[in-house]
């Protein structure tokens, strides 16, 4: 294929995965399959639900081909991934809008912006009072009363939750793997190991929550499972006739434990129950490698006087020359990126460490890698349409495009 074809071809890739998961724009509804185990060749790698993934086996040279020329297959596999989250994007509106039917959004202040994350927020908060709410009655009673006898609305909460961590984390592995097929940094095989290792754990995830989200859609079946029992409301409602505060708590957590229960049940025939206990390792593997990279981030900053680090530095520090203290950090952000070569963050402080003391050349490839992390190419205006760009976006397309251009360091040290 010839290079401005393979251009072409990573450029769409990159407009498609900026689509797919932009939170303002408006998804397109694609056919839903079960996450069951796929009937695959057994040479294809398989991801932790045993769908086709990119495994952990792969050198960077192998999965980059899998951008830069890829089969039918392969085609069809990585629009599989970037069709994800806008694909639970449609779901989770849908559930929204039934929400404000409902009136749900009745609980919070009308300045509050009706959004499922806030109105999540308001429920626990009410629910935590459930009992005074009870006590006094009316209108909020009557609606924590629905929320709470929604088993739906209840266990939507936890899927929504891991769409919101693993929704960007996708985003970021696929943007870093396609990037650094075009772009001016190259990552190493373990690199790309680690990389696609936890795509293949994001996509496992929200293929999950997106068969349990349809599974969980209203469909008009008062009898189905999930739906709210009346029973119960009036149960919840009529703790207001229980003058003490005490016997009240009692009847309130009574009706609770049968609220749940039943919830307990319904949430057994789901597939994210299921699934989660079989990568809780590899969950907890990927937690522990942020913190770290994290704990790298702080050094790094405190090399740089990057506030609030900069305060009450010590006499060490004070002491050492400007360009001893960027490549102490330098130091820092490759150990940080060896744990975690996602963190966007980590890759734009270790550039502005580079800056000191590499050529602009040889110092853009951390910028690049920053970009590509947040979803910008330099050379794809799709990513930049309509963008308002940080500070941090515009000094590190800034410092990339002049080392480009033949110039020299741009922008503040």
């Amino acid at each position: 294929m010839h290079s401005q074809s393979k251009r072409l071809l990573l450029a769409t890739f990159m407009g498609s995965l900026l689509a797919a998961t932009s939170m303002g724009e408006k998804a397109i509804p694609c056919p839903l399959v079960s996450p069951s185990r796929a009937q695959v060749d057994e040479e294809v790698p398989l991801a932790p639900d045993g769908r086709p993934g990119f495994g952990t086996e792969g050198t960077a040279r192998q999965v980059g081909e899998k951008f830069r020329s890829p089969s039918a297959q392969e085609s069809a596999f990585l629009k599989s991934l970037m069709d994800l989250p806008g694909e639970i994007l449609v779901i989770r509106e849908m559930a929204r809008r039934t929400y404000l039917q409902r009136g749900y959004f009745k609980i919070l202040d009308s300045r509050t912006a009706a959004e499922l994350r806030d109105l999540y927020a308001g429920f626990d908060g009410l629910l935590s009072t459930a009992q005074e709410v009870f006590g006094k009655g009316g209108a909020r009673a009557k609606v924590l009363a629905s929320m709470m006898t929604d088993l739906r609305f209840q266990l939507r909460a936890d899927l929504l939750r891991i769409y919101e961590e693993e929704g960007p984390e996708l985003r970021k592995g696929l943007g870093i793997l396609a990037g650094s097929q075009n772009g001016f940094y190259d990552l190493k095989d373990g690199e790309v190991r680690e990389i696609t290792k936890r795509v293949d754990l994001s996509a496992a995830r929200l293929r999950a929550v997106r068969s349990d989200l349809d599974a969980l859609r209203e469909r008009g079946d008062a009898l189905a499972p999930g739906e709210a029992d009346p029973a119960w409301g009036a149960e919840l409602l009529s703790l207001r006739g229980i003058s003490d505060s005490d016997e009240r708590g009692v009847a309130l957590r009574e009706t609770q434990k049968k609220i749940n229960a039943r919830m307990r049940r319904l949430e057994s025939m789901l597939f994210t129950p299921r699934l989660e206990p079989k990568v809780r390792q590899d969950i907890d593997r990927r937690r522990a490698l942020q913190d770290q990279a994290e704990l790298h981030l702080e050094r790094v900053k405190t090399f740089l006087f990057v506030p609030p680090f900069d305060q009450n530095p010590t006499k060490a520090l004070l002491d050492m020359a400007r360009g001893e203290r960027h490549r102490f950090a330098m130091s820092e952000g490759l150990r940080g990126l060896d744990a975690d070569p996602m963190h966007a963050e980590l890759c734009y402080w270790t550039g502005k460490a580079a800056w000191e003391f590499l050529d602009a050349r040889q110092s853009r490839q951390w910028f690049d890698r920053y970009l590509a992390l947040v979803g910008i190419r330099s050379d794809e205006q799709s990513t930049l349409k309509d963008r308002e760009l940080s500070a941090h976006e515009k000094d590190a397309l800034e410092k990339v495009m002049g080392a480009f251009l033949g110039g020299g360091p741009t922008g503040p040290r």
